[in-house]
């Protein structure tokens, strides 16, 4: 992995979308519990509008399908229309030993 990317939206000075990243845990019983935080973007904090916010320090960069499940989330503070998650990417190389 080389970036993941979030489209947020934030349009409420009392509402902030926090704790966006990707994060894995294993597969096994053993490891169910625990997890990894591969990457995080900042909080909204009341930015205006639509926002792309995207971490390239990607800790953990190789994915390993066979060991860990991964997923991406974010918090949204409050109820409210004008915060929320538009989308967001991961961007990977594959080698050609692997591809």
């Amino acid at each position: 992995m080389t970036k993941v990317g979030f489209t947020l939206r934030d349009a409420s000075i009392d509402y902030q979308v926090h704790g966006c990243g990707l994060v894995r845990s294993g597969l096994t019983i053993a490891t169910a519990t625990s997890f990894q935080q591969l990457a995080t973007v900042p909080d909204t904090n009341g930015a205006p509008g639509i926002v792309r916010l995207a971490d390239t320090s990607i800790q953990f960069a190789t994915i390993d399908n066979t060991r860990f499940g991964y997923w991406l989330e974010c918090a949204i503070a409050g109820d409210n229309p004008s915060v929320g998650i538009y989308g967001a990417d991961v961007i990977y190389t594959i080698s050609a030993a692997n591809g």
